[in-house]
């Protein structure tokens, strides 16, 4: 019902490969350091970087019924793509914090279209401000971009041969500090080990 429904708003119209970003999001919404360098590498491997609140849902349609291979931060967005994918859509969700929802995502889209996402997981640290303790929306993932782009290598996002480039530490804290003076708010810090993780029936 939902698929018929949405597919009908929008003629598929659009590229093979869509890298869906956050970054262009209000920074209380959360994200990870660094999606400039996620998107660098994607748009040279031919995605179109596509901000979906930049336009309207018809076009957000139109993106994600063309598309063939979809790579993603988990988020909203991904929840419309399993309303209209295709079922030989490939898709691969980028977790951005830890603790995500991920059972919710996969049990939407093997229900809505038969698609079975990857899911990877290169999350080194979660960053929380101030007194928060505990991963929610607004926090911000730290990844491992060395082990991202092998784990794309590896699920066929990417061509085996793709040459990266990679930030240093100094890039990731200047990273981390031009996403804290975004949010202008509590200094941000790690969230430790055995500090509470937002359970998934808790996350609205």
């Amino acid at each position: 019902f939902m698929q018929g429904r949405l597919q009908a708003a929008a003629e598929p119209e659009g590229g093979a490969k869509l890298y869906i970003s956050r970054a262009q999001l209000n920074a209380q919404r959360g994200g990870v350091l660094g999606e400039s360098v996620i998107e660098a590498h994607m748009a040279r491997a031919g995605y179109e970087v596509f901000y979906p609140e930049k336009h309207p849902v018809a076009v957000q349609i139109a993106r994600y019924r063309a598309a063939r291979q979809i790579v993603a931060l988990d988020g909203s967005a991904l929840h419309l793509v399993a309303y209209v994918a295709a079922p030989d859509t490939k898709i691969a969700m980028i977790l951005r914090r830890s603790r995500a929802n991920v059972a919710d995502y996969l049990l939407q889209f093997r229900s809505f279209c038969g698609i079975e996402p990857a899911v990877i997981d290169v999350i080194r640290n979660d960053w929380v401000s101030g007194g928060t303790n505990r991963v929610d929306f607004r926090s911000v993932g730290e990844i491992d971009f060395a082990a991202l782009f092998k784990a794309l290598k590896a699920q066929g996002f990417l061509p085996r041969n793709f040459r990266t480039s990679l930030p240093d530490a100094v890039a990731i804290a200047d990273m981390l500090a031009a996403f804290q003076d975004r949010r202008g708010r509590d200094a941000m810090r790690a969230l430790r080990s055995g500090e509470r993780h937002l359970d998934a029936a808790e996350e609205q």
